[in-house]
């Protein structure tokens, strides 16, 4: 059987690489190569791309700005790239992939389409979802990766639900079994923890729409009760120097560690006794699986598709978004008792087994892009 072509479109994949990116790049390392060739095709070049592109075709075009003339002509050298190379399915990703993918795809006279969804949606404005509506006709599917994104698309952009299909986020669960005494001893030294603290993590960009400035309101509130807690906030971004100004305005700044970004995350959760969330935004959360994953028990706020990871009460807490005594409420409730701890943890650790193990999410995934291809007559021979 003929491989299968599939152009993944993105804006570009830089050394911090979001929850997207990563789902992406691990399709683009798992896909079985006899059956698939993919590409990456970005608008942009990084050093990231430069240092991997040697494992799978990429394709930069580089294309600046929406009111620029000369970067159509590059639009219409990319879609006839796309065509010369014979590609059988472009998925397309975040609001430039979306919308330039879908015309390039279009004008390669390419039938399957597939548009990502993978939040939801916080950043559209009128004319991005006036945009998006006009292209949407010419999309075969939408792919989301939680049911929570699927009725906000269909919500907000009128997408039909019968147009929408979900899979979730694939992780590889091995890295996040239990790490070596040795290596949990050197991350205590590295990070001046003592062995006896309850240790807090959060994974996550020092953004917004992540609401840290709730969660640094709760620690005030679960320091109160129990003043050896230690938090442990990993991820970048631009609030980081307000956050550490707020933890030190509320006097709890030696007990909030901002670690920045970091490679060894899933050693980290180890560490940890829970996983922490408290966004105003989510599609399906890549940190509270991995979460999940370490085996931890998880408090995170009621949105998106926070609820289809965390059955309330069973593997973990929901709250309610913007409320820090209810998140230091769930918190302290868990700390107080680590036989419940336990117990959600052991659930947590169940259903990521379950539900996102990497293997059969590619799987899924292979099976999904070979039934488009069949329904609609091109399956190749």
């Amino acid at each position: 059987m003929k491989k299968i072509k599939i152009a993944f479109i993105i804006d570009t994949i830089h050394d911090k690489i979001g929850g997207t990116e990563r789902q992406l790049i691990l399709l683009l390392k798992n896909f079985d190569r006899s059956k698939f060739e993919p590409y990456l095709c970005c608008f942009k070049d990084s050093e990231w791309i430069q240092k991997n592109s040697e494992n799978w075709k990429t394709h930069i075009f580089e294309f600046k700005s929406f009111f620029s003339l000369p970067d159509y002509w590059k639009l219409y050298k990319f879609s006839r790239y796309l065509k010369n190379e014979g590609i059988d399915i472009v998925q397309t990703h975040f609001r430039d992939g979306n919308i330039l993918g879908i015309l390039a795809g279009r004008m390669a006279g390419i039938k399957t389409i597939i548009s990502t969804r993978r939040n939801q949606g916080y950043w559209h404005n009128k004319s991005e979802l006036f945009v998006l509506r006009i292209l949407n006709p010419f999309v075969k599917r939408f792919l989301a990766n939680s049911n929570a994104v699927k009725l906000f698309a269909h919500k907000v952009e009128k997408i039909s639900l019968n147009r929408i299909d979900v899979i979730y986020n694939g992780f590889d669960l091995s890295k996040f079994s239990k790490s070596s005494n040795k290596n949990i001893s050197l991350l205590y030294e590295e990070l001046n923890l003592e062995p006896d603290r309850s240790i807090i993590s959060i994974v996550a960009n020092l953004r917004p729409v992540k609401g840290l400035d709730v969660l640094i309101k709760s620690a005030k509130k679960v320091l109160a009760q129990n003043n050896s807690v230690i938090f442990l906030l990993i991820g970048d971004g631009p609030e980081k120097g307000s956050l550490e100004q707020m933890a030190e305005n509320l006097g709890i700044r030696k007990n909030i560690h901002f670690l920045g970004s970091r490679d060894d995350v899933h050693e980290i959760l180890q560490c940890s006794s829970l996983g922490v969330l408290s966004s105003h935004s989510e599609g399906l959360s890549n940190s509270i699986i991995e979460y999940m994953a370490s085996g931890l028990p998880v408090v995170a706020t009621n949105v998106g598709g926070n609820s289809e990871l965390i059955s309330d009460g069973e593997n973990g807490f929901l709250v309610d978004p913007n409320d820090p005594e209810q998140l230091a409420s769930a918190i302290i409730k868990l700390l107080n008792d680590r036989e419940q701890s336990a117990r959600m943890g052991y659930k947590s650790l169940e259903k990521a087994k379950t539900h996102f193990e990497i293997g059969h999410i590619i799987n899924k995934t292979e099976a999904y892009y070979e039934n488009l291809l069949r329904d609609q007559g091109d399956i190749l021979k």
